[in-house]
């Protein structure tokens, strides 16, 4: 059985590198928000470097979620790492 992960572990700050998971998984929501204008850029890697699976951009002031379902799931098949840029912040759902 899968099991979900949406604790603290899943926020990334702003302009951090984190590494959310060492193993393969999904990414299920991604809920961005920023005080300015940035970006957040997701990797298939545990070195935040290689294989970049998104990147989506952050609006100043506003919050936007995204859900991804079984039919277009975002699969990552070394691990997951997120790189936010100085305005940016994120929280991710992910399925192991």
């Amino acid at each position: 059985m899968a099991k979900i992960y949406a604790g603290s572990a899943n926020y990334v700050a702003k302009a951090t590198t984190k590494v959310i998971h060492a193993a393969p998984g999904k990414l299920r929501a991604v809920i961005l928000s920023g005080d300015g204008a940035g970006t957040v850029t997701f990797y298939d890697n545990t070195t935040a470097t290689g294989a970049i699976l998104m990147v989506l951009d952050v609006l100043a002031n506003q919050t936007r979620e995204i859900f991804f379902d079984n039919l277009m799931p975002v699969v990552f098949t070394v691990g997951l790492s997120i790189i936010t840029s100085t305005n940016a912040r994120c929280f991710v759902i992910t399925e192991a």
